[in-house]
């Protein structure tokens, strides 16, 4: 979204991998409990914080 802030939430789960709309919505919610417009809200704000996770080989 950082460069297509016009993209759609259809655009943007099909470039993800998933399935369709509500497969993105789905995941929004379930792993960073928001929503496509709420996140695009984070985007233009700047307000998008980050979790890093580091994979570590077992």
């Amino acid at each position: 979204m950082e460069n297509d802030i016009e993209a759609t939430s259809y655009s943007i789960a099909k470039d993800s991998g998933l399935s369709s709309e509500d497969a993105l919505r789905m995941f929004l919610r379930r792993h960073y409990d928001t929503n496509f417009r709420g996140l695009r809200r984070q985007i233009i704000n700047g307000k998008l914080q980050m979790e890093w996770q580091w994979l570590e080989n077992e």
